[in-house]
């Protein structure tokens, strides 16, 4: 295996993919949920980085707004 960062993670990166391919549908719907939980935790943090002041009940509403542009816009979330 490489030294090199970049083919180290394509190599995780094609590994994962590849495991993918071998799930069961019902595990691969599960690992697509986790992942959005995910993003919508990180956007979370995002949010309340930029506005440290808003509450629980803002940052929520400032992450569905972001969510509903992208999709909006024709993106994937």
């Amino acid at each position: 295996m490489s030294s090199d960062p970049r083919q180290l993670a394509r190599q995780v990166f094609e590994d994962k993919i590849e495991q993918a391919r071998h799930q069961h549908p019902f595990d691969k719907a599960m690992a697509g949920a986790a992942l959005f939980d995910m993003l919508r935790e990180r956007m979370a943090w995002g949010v309340q980085m930029e506005f440290p002041d808003a509450d629980e009940k803002t940052i929520q509403r400032i992450v569905l707004e972001r969510i509903a542009a992208q999709r909006a816009k024709g993106d994937v979330l």
